[in-house]
């Protein structure tokens, strides 16, 4: 591609060194790094291009992508926070650190991510009505409603 834009021959060597510097980005990058440098007059009225020249639009191509790709994203959607969730916050406040059976799904899923939060994420193994590890459905229900 550069050898027919500017119509000279780099010979063997000088094909591999400008496929070398290319190859490690993303194909469009390059293809559109060449056409900007095809586009622009080269620097000092030179008539073929430098690998230097071609590097530069590398470098500038690849930050404008990098710039676009961390472009603030709006507010998702909104997501409804179940009712227990309420009653949880208040009991963390009250420092009351029982397990709401409502967690028994969440609890399931985390120890299945990761090894170590099968230790982190044990649920009581006392029934659900026990009160000493377990909160209750009718605990923290009067200040919610």
């Amino acid at each position: 591609m550069i050898e027919a834009n500017w119509q000279c021959d780099y010979g063997k060597e000088g094909r591999e060194l400008w496929r070398s510097l290319l190859s490690p980005y993303d194909p469009g990058l390059g293809t559109r790094a060449v056409a900007l440098l095809a586009k622009e007059p080269l620097p000092g009225n030179r008539y073929r291009p430098q690998v230097a020249d071609l590097r530069q639009h590398l470098r500038r191509l690849s930050q404008q992508a990098r710039d676009e790709s961390f472009k603030a994203l709006g507010p998702g959607p909104r997501v409804a926070i179940p009712e227990w969730v309420e009653r949880w916050r208040q009991a963390r406040a009250a420092k009351d650190e029982r397990v709401f059976p409502e967690q028994i799904p969440g609890y399931n899923e985390m120890q299945t991510f990761h090894p170590d939060n099968a230790k982190a994420y044990v649920l009581p193994a006392s029934p659900t009505t026990a009160v000493e590890d377990w909160v209750q459905p009718h605990e923290y229900v009067e200040a919610t409603a």
